[in-house]
């Protein structure tokens, strides 16, 4: 049988001919130029996955350091505000102190000069207390301020409650 059919191949010769080599060779050349792409693509790709992974360590070490200073800044704001609230307590205790005894005079039922010599050392130790505290104090009115505005940072992150 002839070879009529026009799907089959060319009979080979021995002999290449110069535009089939030719044509080889280019594509030879074009088949190393894209592995080579490639490998740059790939290089690039690994690089950027690299720099990611890095800057999301960073990321990550930036947030814990966040936490951990949020974490040692409540710690502090809690002992101050136990600091702020026991002065409270005292003051409150020595001012029903100094009521009871300006009572006392006032209805004629106790000693006049022990009780007003007690209120004027009630109202030194106050003065001397909230005079030592006084730092304390305002600490505490600014750790206020600034947990409103650790709150306010937490509150724009959205992976995150507030207050963390």
């Amino acid at each position: 049988m002839a070879n009529d059919d026009n799907t089959s191949s060319p009979p080979r010769t021995s002999e290449q001919d110069p535009a089939q080599s030719a044509t080889f060779a280019e594509r030879l050349a074009h088949a190393a130029e894209e592995a080579t792409q490639s490998t740059n693509r790939l290089s690039t790709l690994t690089d950027s996955h690299a720099m990611a992974s890095e800057t999301q360590t960073e990321i990550n070490r930036r947030r814990a350091a966040h936490k951990t200073a949020y974490y040692a800044f409540a710690e502090a704001a809690e002992h101050r505000r136990q600091r702020v609230c026991s002065l409270m307590v005292r003051n409150a205790c020595s001012n029903g102190l100094k009521k009871q005894n300006e009572k006392a005079i006032a209805d004629g039922t106790g000693d006049v000069a022990a009780l007003t010599a007690q209120n004027e050392e009630i109202r030194l130790g106050l003065r001397q207390l909230n005079r030592e505290n006084a730092a304390v104090v305002d600490e505490a009115k600014r750790d206020i301020e600034v947990q409103r505005k650790w709150d306010a940072f937490y509150a724009l992150r959205s992976d995150e409650p507030p207050g963390v």
